[in-house]
């Protein structure tokens, strides 16, 4: 399940969502498939919040760890 998200400001396409699964996964909303694009395993405890940079290169997160 799904706790936080932030979409691309620059060309809207690219989403990025963290749950309570400790996960952080990236999204292109152009693909056809329902399958994320990256994973990231970083977390030990939920994502409670997260933060994608205006240029889309960086992923800020905070979570229970």
């Amino acid at each position: 399940m799904s706790s936080c998200l932030s979409l691309s400001h620059d060309n809207g396409y690219l989403l990025v969502t963290g749950s309570t699964d400790t996960n952080i996964k990236v999204w292109d909303l152009r693909m056809k498939s329902n399958q994320n694009v990256l994973t990231f395993k970083e977390h030990s405890g939920p994502v409670n919040c997260l933060a994608l940079s205006p240029d889309a290169r960086w992923v800020a997160s905070g979570g229970d760890d």
